[in-house]
């Protein structure tokens, strides 16, 4: 379900619906914070929060889980945002 009102991501809607994606990990005792933030993005698209605050949320979330925490490379260029927007605005055409 995506959720169009615009969330704070510290909201208990949006830790829910991160603590499900963390815990139905097909057995996988690793998350990817890219994975993960694309996620948080498609199923609430109106979320202004930072990758920098989603990627401490997710982290934390995992490690109560017992998850290991893959970090994505923090050289690149463009962001988890950026490329969820550019997605994001391709399928809409």
């Amino acid at each position: 379900m995506i959720h169009a009102i615009n969330q704070h991501a510290t909201s208990p809607e949006i830790r829910g619906s991160l603590s499900t994606y963390l815990a139905n990990r097909n057995g996988s005792r690793m998350v990817t914070v890219a994975d993960a933030i694309g996620h948080v993005r498609k199923t609430f698209p109106s979320l202004s929060a930072s990758d920098s605050h989603l990627t401490d949320m997710i982290a934390g979330q995992a490690i109560i889980l017992g998850l290991g925490v893959e970090l994505d490379s923090g050289s690149a260029k463009t962001t988890n945002l950026d490329r969820w927007t550019v997605a994001n605005d391709r399928s809409r055409s």
